[in-house]
């Protein structure tokens, strides 16, 4: 096998997607994946084989991407500020079901204006900040935007969304609380619209740190894991997987040994990415996890090299390792393929960069 390269072990990955889809038919939910962690529609198309009622998506192409393959339902995440996006969904709209998230009136109006002019409707939902303080209102305000969100034309109030991102600054034994303020978040932004007249159809979250906890919620009625499909280092950390459940990983080779206890190996920020979470993560130590290796440090990367700080004997030259990454997401992103280990084929990373156009 040349190295260094990105490989997906699809028993894994199939075990992945399988067991978080029976997680949530158990629960009586439906599984809206977030579509950003693999950015492949070979594995959305295992995602909605398995069962999925449709996709979040992280952008334009991604949406286009999930009706490419047949998606009925598709969820953009974010506030939508720009009118160029928001007529690619309109188009969309008129074909399948597309729900849009915000947390302005000014997002609002806008997308109303938007459909509007191009003669559909879409389904939208109102952002609750339940802790990660990025997008979304707090509960009270939240009600406040459903009300003039159900007023507009063109519009369809569903209900609201929220993302406990801040999951991912903490360690496991604070995962529970996050859960619980998730859940809670999005029960008393229910409650008061409820109070207003309006009710709501569509209650949603997820990660896949908090879906063990939250997916008893009596509110919460879909759920957005995504890192599942992989799980990742930082998932290990947070005792949310274990190495045998890390579905993709990079393949390196052992270059030199300039000195006692340092190894240089052939894969760097481009394949691994110089990433520890997108909010932080005190609990993972370097760049990396070296399968059957725990006390190996991936301790800095250049573009292309990487040095491993280890015990003198750990590795020769030649050596081959294998590199869980801390974060998935970002690693798959920095490839085209994904390198299959059953049977030498790939599975391609195809929406990724804005570059691909979806018809």
């Amino acid at each position: 096998m040349n190295t260094p390269v990105t490989v997906i072990d699809k028993d894994i990955l199939n075990r992945n997607i399988c067991f978080m889809q029976t997680l949530a038919d158990k629960n009586r939910k439906l599984l809206m994946p977030m579509m950003k962690t693999h950015k492949s529609t070979q594995i959305a198309r295992m995602q909605l084989q398995a069962g999925c009622f449709g996709f979040l998506c992280g952008t334009i192409d991604e949406c286009l991407a999930a009706y490419s393959i047949k998606a009925e339902n598709i969820m953009y995440a974010y506030p939508i500020s720009n009118m160029d996006n928001l007529i690619k969904l309109c188009n969309l709209a008129s074909k399948c079901n597309v729900i849009l998230r915000a947390d302005s009136y000014e997002c609002v109006t806008l997308a109303q204006k938007a459909a509007n002019i191009q003669g559909v409707s879409f389904g939208m939902t109102v952002i609750v900040d339940s802790g990660l303080h990025r997008f979304g209102l707090n509960p009270l305000k939240a009600a406040q935007l459903a009300t003039y969100m159900n007023q507009q034309k063109n519009i369809r109030f569903l209900g609201f969304s929220t993302h406990p991102g801040h999951v991912y600054q903490k360690t496991y034994d604070q995962i529970s609380m996050i859960a619980k303020d998730e859940c809670e978040s999005l029960e008393i932004a229910q409650q008061e619209a409820l109070k207003l007249g309006i009710e709501s159809k569509y209650i949603t979250s997820g990660s896949t740190p908090t879906i063990r906890y939250a997916i008893k919620s009596d509110v919460i009625n879909i759920f957005h894991p995504g890192n599942y499909v992989f799980n990742d280092y930082i998932q290990i950390s947070l005792h949310c997987a274990k190495e045998e459940d890390c579905a993709l990983y990079v393949t390196a080779s052992v270059i030199s040994n300039p000195s006692e206890g340092v190894f240089i190996i052939d894969a760097g920020a481009k394949c691994l990415g110089l990433d520890k979470g997108a909010h932080g993560n005190c609990a993972i130590t370097g760049y990396g996890y070296v399968k059957k290796h725990p006390d190996v440090i991936v301790a800095s990367l250049s573009e292309e090299v990487g040095i491993l700080h280890a015990q003198k004997d750990e590795f020769k030259i030649g050596d081959v390792i294998q590199i869980i990454p801390n974060h998935s997401c970002s690693t798959a992103n920095l490839t085209s393929r994904l390198y299959c280990i059953q049977d030498n084929s790939y599975i391609d990373v195809d929406i990724r960069g804005n570059s691909y156009n979806f018809e």
